[in-house]
């Protein structure tokens, strides 16, 4: 569910009927609005993050709200295939990876050059690895985007899981590069890799990923 203090309504998918299937969730699940004001929404935003922490992320507690028709999100029953129809655009989190890959090379790259005399053939192989990495998830975002793959929403999973997993290998070998320059609480470096890895629990987490790309394979 949405968090309903920084919304107008909260999100919220309910059971319409008894129906499972084997995919993602209950295949009788509906997606319903509930106003923010309504006394039976409860938002806690009292997570104190590591990461993230300009992402109004929480719990959303239902107390006996009651919803009408006129509040449904698409047909009944339809929830699942309504998030299988958002991966399909080709909008992924891994966007939001490669960013900050993209800034923890631009850091390292600033940081180095702050040093007396220019970095050795080492340092500079090691970043150029780095930047390689990060315009591989670029061509996977890209490709993701076009919509131009057999199965897009594959696509868009695959997108996600390189981009997380590209951007949290950057931050560590760019925390090894700093060495101990980047171990102290305000180096930024830390905070970006914070955010790296929240990325990877955000839905679809990257376990579910894993397990929605595996089923078309494995039934």
């Amino acid at each position: 569910a949405g968090a309903a203090g920084a919304a107008g309504a909260a999100g919220a998918a309910g059971s319409t009927n008894d129906e499972r299937d084997s995919g993602y969730g209950a295949s009788g699940q509906t997606f319903f609005l509930v106003p923010a004001d309504d006394e039976g929404l409860r938002p806690d935003q009292s997570l104190d993050l590591i990461g993230m922490r300009g992402s109004a992320t929480g719990f959303v507690s239902l107390h006996g709200c009651v919803v009408g028709d006129e509040d449904r999100l698409g047909p009944l029953g339809e929830a699942t295939r309504i998030i299988a129809g958002v991966r399909r655009t080709g909008a992924t989190l891994g966007a939001v990876s490669l960013g900050i890959a993209s800034a923890l090379l631009d850091l390292a790259v600033e940081q180095v050059n702050r040093r007396p005399g220019p970095p050795d053939q080492v340092t500079r192989f090691r970043l150029v690895d780095l930047a390689t990495r990060i315009e591989a998830a670029h061509a996977v975002i890209d490709r993701s985007g076009r919509r131009d793959a057999a199965d897009p929403g594959l696509a868009t999973l695959h997108s996600k899981l390189f981009a997380t997993e590209t951007a949290e290998q950057v931050g560590v070998e760019v925390a090894r590069l700093l060495g101990s320059a980047g171990y102290t609480v305000a180096n930024r470096v830390n905070g970006l890799m914070a955010d790296a890895r929240a990325v990877a629990h955000m839905g679809p987490t990257n376990d579910l990923c894993r397990e929605l790309v595996s089923s078309t394979w494995l039934g």
